[in-house]
């Protein structure tokens, strides 16, 4: 957990019958404080922090190691790929920003989701890290499932209902709370 985890956050969660989650992600609303806004600004150096009502932004996708396939597409992925569009898709996000390391730019352009760099990349940890937006589009769920060979939703019904948070500035959020 991290201060990011609030009760706006949104989990995206792989569960299988029997074993449990094998795979999940989460979402951040970007009028709330987020990785990129409160840890990473400057990976938005050149395009500005994107946030809006219809802008998430993704962290911390995961699959657990029995479920990770070497040397070829994993599944378990895809379906986790195709969750955060299809949430996306059916909640009028538009966009995700995400933090990332630079070979997921090759990664989600070969998915149809047009990366979008906000700025100049950053070493960290021997890492080359950059902030980019995510387009969330039909065409890149099209692309996405016929690449991990998925034909149907991966999403269960909701039980809980999604609420849209008003627009607000993030001056007007910092003055006040």
């Amino acid at each position: 957990m991290d201060q990011f985890d609030t009760d706006k956050a949104i989990y995206l969660l792989g569960i299988e019958a029997g074993k449990g989650v094998v795979g999940g992600s989460r979402l951040v609303p970007t009028l709330e404080p987020h990785l990129m806004s409160e840890v990473f600004p400057e990976l938005a150096n050149v395009r500005g922090l994107p946030r809006a009502d219809d802008i998430f932004e993704w962290t911390r996708i995961f699959v657990i190691p029995a479920k990770r396939e070497s040397g070829r597409f994993c599944k378990a992925a895809g379906m986790i790929y195709c969750s955060l569009l299809e949430f996306c898709l059916s909640h009028e996000v538009s966009q995700l920003s995400v933090v990332c390391e630079a070979y997921w730019i090759q990664r989600l352009m070969a998915l149809g989701w047009n990366p979008v760099p906000l700025g100049a990349p950053i070493e960290k940890n021997g890492m080359t890290i950059v902030g980019i937006t995510c387009d969330m589009t039909e065409e890149a769920l099209a692309k996405t499932r016929a690449t991990y060979e998925i034909d149907s939703s991966v999403m269960a019904p909701e039980k809980i209902p999604f609420t849209r948070l008003p627009e607000v500035s993030y001056d007007t959020y910092h003055a006040s709370h």
